[in-house]
């Protein structure tokens, strides 16, 4: 690098170019060269730079461990874990109620109240915050199964599939709800929700980091107090109370990393989507080719059709994650005729399972359910979604247009989610009421 620096001494670009290459050892060797090249202008101003550089990031280090951001974190994972355990302490509430329609106030409203904690208390705050208690207002209002949920099924028919559907849309906007506190007022800018897009692949990514690690830290923890006597009551406090808190903080703890701490140069998340598209790719192609050889039939098998959903929706998270990670300056290459490729067959498997879900919706005597509406109403959107990416994807790599413009279809088509995800949650149990 030493060397490298030299001959490029005079060069600007090619001292931009070399930091950009390597910037630990940049700023490792640069001290000696500019010892003994102190006189040339242009390391005068590369030393101000790294020198500024250096100190900006003590200063957010310092920032970032303050006394009110730990306050927050701890406030909101406690909040979190007590939240989760209300059925633990309370036996008048029951769990399977409660966890079917509250999770989301554990995981996904927390990170609601981290995002907006930045910003002074504005109308935008509490209007975000109203909309949130009013959807999980509305879900746990909702009629209950009771203790029998056999019976209610009985009594209710398609209602009690209405309010399932309810319980995983409900979810599902509150995740775009996030994403609009995460971005503040900015929520409408294209570049805002594709960081909000990447904030999520980095969290699942961090949170799992820290899922093993805590794993790891409570075997010991348990194996080390069964070795004292007299600690039993401790060790069963832990078991049943101390793993819960830890548990459910680690989306909490992710973020504020990836909010306050982590280099932003340091993403894994990148990495690993180059490995699972060449993977989802070839496990799409030959799951098309093995439906004709072993003639699967997801007009007749039920589970075989959600299989195809799920795998189109998981794809189709996997194509968002790994478009909004690319570099935008980049010209086209191998991995993104893998994610044309990824793209084409997945709208492929979506129009089958399109097709299927209404061959049967009109074939049997039990006709538009409220899980095949809510199943139709997801496939078409998924498929819009997908033949967008397709039809600007091909675009950019064949025809020069702006990989903008793919970036602006995939942010732009995200409220879609949000209105479906309403508009199931509400209307269905009002359609299907008591039927």
């Amino acid at each position: 690098m030493e060397t490298r620096i030299l001959e490029a001494i005079n060069a600007p670009k090619e001292l931009e170019m070399l930091y950009r290459e390597n910037p630990d050892e940049f700023i490792k060797t640069f001290p000696s060269i500019f010892a003994s090249h102190s006189e040339s202008a242009v390391l005068q101003v590369w030393q101000e730079r790294l020198n500024y550089e250096a100190n900006f990031k003590q200063r957010l280090a310092s920032s970032a461990w303050s006394y009110k951001n730990i306050i927050t974190l701890i406030i909101l994972a406690l909040a979190a874990g007590t939240i989760f355990n209300l059925p633990t302490f309370f036996n008048s509430i029951d769990s399977e109620w409660f966890f079917a329609r509250n999770l989301s106030l554990v995981f996904i409203v927390p990170l609601i109240i981290y995002f907006l904690q930045r910003f002074k208390a504005t109308k935008f705050s509490f209007v975000i915050i109203s909309i949130a208690l009013a959807a999980l207002l509305y879900l746990n209002l909702l009629p209950s199964r009771g203790a029998n949920s056999y019976a209610f099924s009985k009594m209710y028919g398609a209602f009690e599939d209405a309010l399932t559907n309810a319980e995983l849309h409900i979810p599902l906007f509150l995740w775009l709800l996030t994403g609009v506190a995460f971005a503040g007022k900015e929520w409408r800018k294209t570049s805002a929700r594709m960081d909000f897009l990447r904030f999520n692949g980095e969290l699942i990514i961090y949170t799992t980091i820290l899922l093993l690690g805590l794993g790891i830290l409570s075997a010991i923890i348990l194996i080390l107090l069964n070795f004292i006597d007299g600690a039993e009551e401790i060790f069963g406090w832990y078991n049943d109370y101390g793993i819960v808190y830890l548990a459910i903080s680690t989306p909490i703890v992710a973020t504020f990393l990836l909010d306050k701490v982590v280099d932003k140069r340091v993403n894994i998340a990148p990495t690993i989507a180059k490995i699972f598209t060449p993977l989802f790719l070839i496990t799409t192609f030959v799951y098309l080719i093995l439906m004709v050889v072993y003639k699967n039939n997801p007009f007749d098998d039920r589970e075989y059709l959600m299989a195809l959903n799920v795998l189109s929706i998981v794809v189709l998270g996997l194509l968002i994650f790994t478009i909004a990670e690319r570099n935008l300056e980049s010209p086209p290459g191998a991995n993104d005729y893998l994610n044309i490729g990824l793209a084409l067959t997945t709208i492929i498997i979506d129009a089958i399972a399109l097709t299927a879900v209404l061959f049967r919706s009109t074939s049997d005597s039990n006709g538009l359910t409220p899980n095949r509406l809510a199943i139709i109403g997801i496939n078409i959107l998924v498929f819009g979604h997908l033949t967008g990416i397709l039809i600007h994807y091909s675009r950019f790599v064949w025809k020069n247009k702006s990989f903008e413009k793919l970036e602006e279809w995939i942010a732009g088509y995200l409220p879609s989610y949000a209105i479906w995800a309403i508009c199931i949650s509400v209307l269905l149990p009002v359609l299907f009421w008591y039927k």
